[in-house]
């Protein structure tokens, strides 16, 4: 949905832990009980001592291959996505647009109940 709203990928990571910090970087860390409950939390993530995750630092995580800091895309949430010239959108009616966005958003949602 996203790179067909807005012509580029939204995570074009070059590993998993860099899709990962993409990810971060543009929706945030996942909540915690979210965290606590997956299987391969600790691959990527941190628990610090109050309870709470993080992303492991580069060097916590011993990533040796590839590092991507592309991105095509300038914003830093997803409703930001909303005053951007979309392109790909511009014969698109304004509340078409609108709906695309709105389900783009939806689609991203980290907790599957709220998805």
């Amino acid at each position: 949905m996203a790179i067909m709203v807005l012509g580029e990928t939204l995570f074009p990571g070059c590993s998993e832990y860099d899709t990962m910090r993409c990810i971060v970087e543009l929706l945030g860390v996942p909540p915690d009980y979210l965290l606590s409950a997956g299987m391969h939390s600790k691959i990527h993530f941190v628990k610090c001592f109050v309870g709470h995750w993080r992303l492991k630092t580069l060097q916590e995580h011993h990533e040796t291959g590839h590092f991507c800091n592309y991105r095509a895309y300038k914003f830093r949430n997803l409703d930001d996505l909303e005053t951007l010239p979309l392109t790909n959108l511009t014969e698109v009616e304004a509340d078409e647009k609108m709906e695309c966005i709105d389900l783009l958003k939806a689609m991203l949602q980290m907790d599957p109940d709220d998805r």
